[in-house]
């Protein structure tokens, strides 16, 4: 009888996660997504104009070591 009741109670929780997820969860997710969808259309649309230049990513400046600072170590191969 232990075991029937056990089976039962996974079978109902796991029907109830389905309901649960398909009638609450994916709405909430889907609303807050449209919510941040709109919140970008709008960003971009305010802050680009036509024949605007805009630059997402500049990178860091490398640098440049002159040849004449460092070290160069001399590499020889010793055979056996």
């Amino acid at each position: 009888m232990g075991f029937l009741r056990t089976l039962l109670v996974i079978i109902l929780i796991y029907y109830l996660w389905k309901i649960l997820f398909r009638y609450v969860i994916i709405p909430l997710l889907r609303k807050s997504s449209n919510v941040t969808g709109n919140e970008r259309s709008r960003q971009h649309k305010t802050t680009r104009r036509d024949g605007e230049t805009t630059i997402d990513f500049i990178p860091d400046k490398k640098k440049i070591i002159s040849k004449d600072k460092g070290e160069y170590v001399d590499y020889e191969e010793h055979k056996k």
